[in-house]
């Protein structure tokens, strides 16, 4: 899966290390990090009002653990999703310890999303965590977020116009049919 993704954005452990920095550097109490390749479908004012209770406001994954790659790590932990997040600075001090503490070794792990899944677990007595899975659908995991594999389609992708992903506030267009989803959301909104 890592050489898949590897190969597919072309990136290695310094563009890892750069988003982690770029999590580090908002001027603002409350952040609302989203990837480029996402698309908002409707009013995230109900996830900014939660969020204003929480230090972090992530999508979990429920069907995946991350595995401990070193000593001091759990042996297994709860993957979250780091491509939709709201954050406010004192996870800002909290992750920036645990990006310092895993950027000599992000060659071995899979993503920024390791490094945000293992502070949020490494830290959840100290944090205000909340997690939201209407944050964000992605294609990647569309059957395991949506519980069927039954759902409308246009060719290979899911028909955007499907009531639902109404419970949704972000789609996000990852994966292999990247830009036939770019094209299908420029032709529909």
């Amino acid at each position: 899966k890592w050489s898949a993704r590897h190969a597919r954005s072309n990136m290695d452990y310094r563009v890892i290390c750069a988003k982690n920095e770029a999590f580090c550097q908002t001027p603002f109490e409350l952040t609302l990090f989203i990837d480029a390749d996402t698309v908002i479908m409707r009013p995230l004012d109900t996830l900014r009002r939660q969020a204003e209770g929480h230090d972090v406001l992530a999508n979990p994954f429920p069907w995946c653990q991350y595995q401990g790659l070193e000593p001091w790590q759990p042996t297994t932990f709860q993957h979250l999703n780091s491509g939709v997040i709201f954050y406010n600075r004192r996870f800002i001090d909290v992750f920036r310890e645990y990006s310092e503490r895993t950027k000599h070794t992000l060659g071995r792990y899979h993503a920024n999303q390791f490094t945000f899944s293992l502070a949020c677990e490494m830290e959840k007595e100290r944090l205000r965590i909340g997690l939201d899975s209407s944050i964000q659908v992605e294609t990647m995991n569309l059957a395991k977020i949506l519980q069927t594999g039954g759902y409308p389609r246009v060719g290979d992708l899911i028909d955007l116009r499907w009531e639902g992903l109404s419970r949704f506030h972000v789609f996000h267009y990852n994966g292999p049919h990247k830009a036939e989803y770019l094209a299908l959301i420029k032709q529909l909104w």
